[in-house]
């Protein structure tokens, strides 16, 4: 998590706030969504230049590899969920409302009541995104069903738009368990994760002055050891809309200079 009034500081401190009054909570809450999604969205992608690094033989190793923090970075977004056979409707598995990307899915094999996914025999399925197949291989099945010698060495699915597609013939009888990139959502000023966007809490006060209100604060839902990143996005943006170059500007060149290799 990333404390948002850390980054509200930060960006009052850049555009002189104080005293010109150009950075205010409710221009820095309509760009907070768009900036925890581009920071995102790097974090997602930054394995494509770690694994460059890894074919040039100019990776590090350990803890230091690029590789070894994108996956950590991440990991931040993996979560787990069981879907019982009550989520299936004609062999389809609703997705989750946080849903982003598939890592993984799985299924109890045998639909054993009180199935836990911590616990017990599991069998990995294997994804399909090519529904001609899906459909062929459903087909296949199908005939061999119907010719008494039925088998069926591996569980496979489908993604769908909104949905898994799985075979009715083990969604009847199987839960399963997805592992699956979420999207970003925000915190509580108590650091429990809420299903919102981040966002500045703040009142006005008797004497008419803007006060922030830590306690209503929701945080960006971030690693943070992306401070800097949120800083920047949120300089780009609201540099634009308040005609500031200078903070555009900020945000820009901080930004070129992190992806800009370094070599010592």
């Amino acid at each position: 998590m990333i404390e948002i009034t850390s980054v509200y500081r930060t960006l009052k401190s850049l555009a002189n706030e104080d005293q010109s009054g150009f950075v205010t909570p409710s221009t820095f809450n309509d760009f907070a969504v768009t900036a925890q999604m581009n920071v995102y969205n790097e974090i997602m992608s930054s394995g494509t230049f770690a694994n460059q690094l890894v074919k040039s033989n100019v990776d590090l190793e350990g803890g230091a590899s690029a590789k070894n923090r994108s996956a950590s970075n991440r990991s931040y977004f993996i979560k787990t969920q069981k879907m019982v056979q009550g989520g299936l409707s004609f062999g389809k598995l609703q997705l989750p409302d946080d849903f982003s990307s598939l890592v993984d899915l799985s299924t109890s094999a045998g639909g054993e009541p009180g199935f836990d996914i911590n616990q017990g025999e599991i069998k990995r399925v294997v994804k399909m995104y090519d529904m001609d197949k899906y459909y062929l291989m459903l087909h296949s099945y199908s005939i061999q069903s119907s010719a008494g010698v039925f088998s069926l060495p591996f569980f496979f699915a489908f993604m769908e738009g909104e949905y898994i597609r799985v075979p009715e013939m083990i969604a009847t009888s199987n839960d399963f368990i997805i592992r699956y990139y979420r999207t970003p959502g925000a915190y509580s000023y108590e650091g429990y994760q809420v299903n919102s966007t981040p966002a500045i809490g703040y009142f006005t006060d008797s004497y008419g002055e803007v006060q922030i209100d830590s306690s209503t604060c929701r945080n960006f839902d971030l690693p943070p050891s992306y401070l800097s990143e949120v800083v920047n996005e949120m300089a780009k943006l609201i540099g634009i809309q308040i005609e500031e170059t200078m903070v555009y500007q900020y945000g820009q060149q901080e930004e070129t200079s992190k992806e800009t290799p370094k070599v010592n």
